[in-house]
């Protein structure tokens, strides 16, 4: 079968990173109805996003051949790639076999100035679903992840401060610490193509608090049986922090991480977590970073809390 006659998805989850999406794909991937793409994110709507200028330290273990990967049975699953050819996307969704709802989920989506356009002009019928959280819980949470994969070494005031005032910034260019939870600003774009009947917004909290809950309004919005028994018990993604931040980045930095997770047997790479990642997540949050978030965020908080008519101010306490 030819790649346009594969079947198209009718809904994507756009984002925001670190706020429970990964959780959401396994959830989601359970239900015998719907179909997710094995690449969680493709990143193919978000064409704005400078392919030339992506940080080579992102990539986990090597950069994805797309090409490669899309003309295999698509068994394994990938976390992240940057999928830019229309038959290559297409490809992703040759093992849909009659379920009802196709998707897949892209952070960068949600971020991206022209994904909303671009998503619109493939169909305009395209179901939205956001899950927002806490900018500032989001953007130290993002720091922890890229604190444990080595891509940063200090502090999280220190790390927030040099991101945010880059000069070249871009998804996978800089980290957008502050940038990725700008909602309001971000929101409007969608709604500027999708009416809020194709659009569902879920808070990261209702998600922690109620998973079945959120789960069970997603799949009705989706159209497809709500009855059936996803198990939320479980969280994906949850985070480690390492023990010497400076070594996990030379590591990254100098290859040896990727060269070593090539080499080492999956019991190698389990010993390996304890010997450079604490058992217990200990950072916190500090009133200074807050001091120095918060009003970054405030006035796209108070903008958002009017948007989706919910109380957003425990996210500036």
């Amino acid at each position: 079968m030819e790649p346009n006659h594969y079947p198209l998805p009718n809904f994507l989850v756009v984002g925001a990173a670190k706020a429970g999406t990964t959780s959401i794909y396994q959830y989601l991937s359970q239900h015998p109805e719907v179909y997710l793409s094995p690449i969680k994110e493709t990143n193919y709507f978000a064409k704005d996003i400078p392919l030339d200028k992506i940080r080579k330290d992102y990539y986990k273990g090597g950069e994805l051949d797309v090409e490669a990967y899309v003309n295999t049975d698509l068994a394994e699953q990938i976390h992240i790639a940057f999928v830019s050819q229309w038959d290559h996307y297409r490809k992703l969704y040759k093992n849909v076999r009659g379920q009802k709802a196709i998707g897949e989920i892209s952070n960068s989506y949600l971020h991206s100035s022209v994904a909303a356009r671009e998503i619109h002009a493939v169909d305009p019928r395209m179901k939205i679903i956001m899950i927002l959280r806490d900018p500032t819980k989001r953007a130290f949470s993002h720091y922890k992840m890229t604190l444990r994969v080595g891509l940063v070494k200090d502090s999280f005031y220190q790390e927030v401060q040099r991101d945010f005032a880059a000069l070249e910034k871009g998804f996978r260019v800089s980290h957008l610490y502050v940038e990725m939870g700008l909602y309001a600003e971000q929101l409007k774009r969608y709604q500027q193509y999708f009416p809020p009947g194709q659009m569902r917004i879920y808070l990261f909290d209702d998600l922690k608090d109620n998973a079945a809950a959120v789960i069970d309004d997603m799949l009705r919005f989706l159209q497809v049986d709500p009855s059936y028994n996803v198990d939320t018990s479980f969280q994906a993604n949850q985070a480690s922090v390492p023990k010497n931040a400076g070594l996990v980045h030379f590591l990254r930095k100098t290859g040896l991480r990727t060269v070593a997770k090539r080499l080492s047997p999956r019991f190698l790479g389990e010993a390996a977590k304890k010997v450079f990642y604490k058992e217990k997540d200990d950072l916190v949050l500090t009133q200074r970073d807050k001091d120095f978030l918060r009003p970054l965020f405030e006035q796209d908080v108070r903008e958002l809390e009017k948007m989706i008519q919910r109380d957003l101010s425990h996210w500036l306490s």
